[in-house]
């Protein structure tokens, strides 16, 4: 992943502090999402150009890009 990448990353990460009440279903969503990026094996795919581009097709909706 290149640096542009990860900044693009870093401000969607920033984005997504909106401070709310989470039903269960996005909890169990973003802690997925959490665990996932740790992961060596699925980092990758999460920041791949192919991943961040279906990302930005979605817009705001970043839990529809999660599932």
């Amino acid at each position: 992943m290149g640096l542009i990448g990860a900044a693009e990353a870093r401000l969607n990460m920033e984005r997504l502090k909106d401070f709310h009440e989470l039903d269960k279903d996005r909890q169990a969503l973003l802690q997925w999402f959490f665990v996932a990026m740790d992961d060596p094996r699925l980092k990758p795919m999460i920041f791949s150009k192919g991943s961040l581009d279906k990302q930005a097709e979605f817009g705001e909706d970043y839990g529809s890009w999660m599932k």
